[in-house]
């Protein structure tokens, strides 16, 4: 992973996916620091098969990388393909059985806030548009 640009000089975007099939329940991330890939990963989700949590994971493993390098950061936009985890993160839809998933990322992402220059944006993609995302988190359970 390469150093982080200096403290408050960058924008951040974090694309996160979750992917489910009959055995396992992946996540993946891509973070992009001033529109350069600066960091990504994929992995399994343990527990309920509930495939918002794969997204869950995806992202609050994210923020956690992003909030343990960056002090303070100009903008950061969150982007992933899942309408119910956007509507979820902008408070428009109720977390039904996944309250402990959105109010841990919630605890993240509002200490992302503080650090923001800027009011950190939600956006909804597309599959196609999440394509880094999604693949990392099918590749979770190949080992890739």
């Amino acid at each position: 992973m390469p150093d982080p640009p200096p403290d408050g000089q960058v924008a951040l975007r974090i694309e996160f996916a979750g992917v489910e099939d009959a055995r396992h329940l992946r996540y993946g991330f891509a973070i992009f620091a001033d529109g350069e890939l600066w960091a990504e990963n994929g992995g399994i989700v343990r527990g309920d098969k509930h495939r918002a949590r794969g997204e869950y994971a995806g992202l609050y493993l994210a923020l956690g990388r992003v909030l343990a390098h960056f002090d303070r950061f100009e903008s950061l936009d969150i982007a992933g393909d899942s309408q119910t985890v956007i509507q979820q993160l902008r408070g428009a839809w109720k977390a039904k059985g996944m309250k402990d998933a959105l109010g841990f990322t919630l605890y993240k992402l509002r200490e992302a806030q503080r650090r923001c220059d800027e009011r950190p944006t939600i956006t909804l993609y597309s599959p196609g548009q999440n394509a880094r995302a999604n693949r990392l988190a099918r590749g979770a359970a190949r080992g890739l």
